[in-house]
């Protein structure tokens, strides 16, 4: 492996995907693309938790676009998950639609990754892949390592509109 695109999930399996391709990438010497993603209606409803709770003058999320907001919290998952080891990575934050398989391998030929790393969403019959997953096994050409979601629950990851979970830090 030269270089590895992983999808981050914000959830323990997508941190433990994420350390299986640092590990991966620290053997090989190779560096990673991390794609942070998220749909319009995620990023806009993200960005609207974060004007509501950031008053301050010079407020932080105020001028965010939603690919930053992407990327930001790509480098907060990145940081907490990845600062155990000697490894380059990029955050690459992408506003996608529900074609996700294809915006991912779009990135990795961009990035010239030879590796992709996802998650697959549990489906009720063993075997059975979500759509990102079944495009990219089918369409990448390079190497494809799936892992299986097994904690779909978001740590923090995502903003939530109730309460005070409104920090972007990842606590595993």
């Amino acid at each position: 492996m030269d270089r590895g695109l992983v999808t981050l999930a914000g959830t323990r399996s997508g941190a433990t995907l994420l350390e299986e391709a640092a590990e991966h990438a620290v053997g090989a010497n190779a560096d990673l693309v991390l794609l942070s993603s998220f749909t319009q209606e995620e990023a806009e409803h993200d960005l609207e938790v974060l004007n509501r709770i950031d008053t301050s003058e010079h407020g932080r999320f105020g001028e965010l676009m939603s690919t930053e907001l992407a990327e930001e919290v790509g480098e907060q998952i990145a940081h907490n998950v990845l600062s155990a080891y000697d490894v380059e990575y990029t955050v690459v934050g992408a506003i996608t639609d529900h074609r996700i398989g294809r915006r991912i391998i779009d990135e990795a030929e961009r990035h010239d990754c030879d590796h992709v790393f996802l998650l697959s969403k549990p489906h009720s019959r063993i075997g059975d892949l979500g759509e990102a997953a079944r495009r990219v096994v089918r369409h990448f050409d390079g190497f494809t390592t799936l892992g299986r979601e097994r904690d779909p629950e978001r740590h923090l990851a995502r903003l939530r509109g109730d309460g005070r979970d409104y920090d972007v830090v990842i606590n595993y």
